[in-house]
């Protein structure tokens, strides 16, 4: 099941999924995390995904408004994980991160991402499964409803990045 400690509206999905331990990152997460990941720039999708209790309440009635904050967050969690820190930190990092952003902000494809990186895709895959979980490990981690988002950080859908292929 999908897991993260700290929200109360995950209620609904441990009643439908289960949760294990807290501070536990599930395949079911990740799943849904990479599911979301993929369809970044489709509102639509956005506004059903189990994830949704993750970024906020419930209470908020605004559908669209909710799949804009979810992918806000989701973008905010892979530009976390932009390398910064000390030389150890940067180099996990600085694999990992031009992955997430290569897949899913400029929205390439895993063999596009391997070629431009100049990875086997064997090692772009894992590159890949550690930007999953450090994503999903933010998402759990940051309570992003109420501090990070705001409803007019986040209104206009000209500020979000938008993949190389839709310009």
């Amino acid at each position: 099941g999908l897991s993260c400690q700290h929200l109360p509206s995950l209620a609904v999905i441990e009643v439908n999924l289960g949760m294990p331990e807290p501070d536990v990152i599930t395949e079911e997460l990740m799943r849904e995390v990479r599911n979301a990941l993929t369809h970044l720039y489709d509102p639509a999708y956005l506004q059903t995904s189990p994830l949704l209790p993750l970024v906020e309440d419930e209470a908020t009635g605004d559908r669209a408004l909710r799949a804009k904050r979810l992918r806000h967050c989701l973008v905010a969690c892979i530009e976390a994980l932009k390398p910064e820190g000390g030389v150890e930190e940067a180099r996990v990092s600085s694999r990992v991160y031009p992955v997430m952003h290569y897949r899913y902000i400029d929205g390439l494809s895993m063999e596009e991402v391997a070629r431009k990186r100049a990875l086997s895709l064997r090692q772009t895959y894992r590159e890949h499964r550690a930007g999953l979980e450090a994503v999903c490990s933010l998402l759990c981690e940051t309570n992003y409803p109420r501090t990070a988002l705001a409803p007019p950080a986040i209104a206009s859908a000209s500020t979000m990045p938008q993949p190389s292929w839709r310009s």
